[in-house]
């Protein structure tokens, strides 16, 4: 197949600002979780498929394969629709409240 890139579970990418390992970051309709630290404008390596804990609403409660929302203002996961948020994925494990983080599988691709 010669049009084939790459398999897509990470993409390049460069954000604006500095990104430390592990940090969450949505691309578009794409949320990314970084490989490495990267300086603001440095091409890194993104993951946008897989499971990963995720920084959640504390009061969320969401069973496993609900919708996951990102909200790019406030750096977390939620289980319900709201302005500004974007599905990213489902929830992997159930989410009590009062739990700080969540289990997420990411779609790798708008919802």
């Amino acid at each position: 197949m010669r049009n084939y890139i790459q398999p897509g579970k990470f993409l390049t990418y460069a954000h604006n600002a500095a990104v430390t390992p592990g940090q969450a970051l949505l691309m578009g309709a794409l949320l990314g979780i970084a490989a490495n630290a990267y300086a603001a404008n440095e091409p890194g390596e993104y993951a946008v498929e897989g499971v990963f804990e995720l920084p959640a609403e504390p009061a969320a409660v969401a069973g496993i394969g609900d919708k996951a929302y990102w909200d790019p203002a406030k750096a977390r996961i939620f289980a319900e629709a709201a302005a500004g948020r974007v599905v990213v994925g489902v929830f992997a494990q159930a989410k009590a409240a009062g739990m700080p983080s969540a289990a997420v599988r990411l779609n790798g691709a708008a919802i």
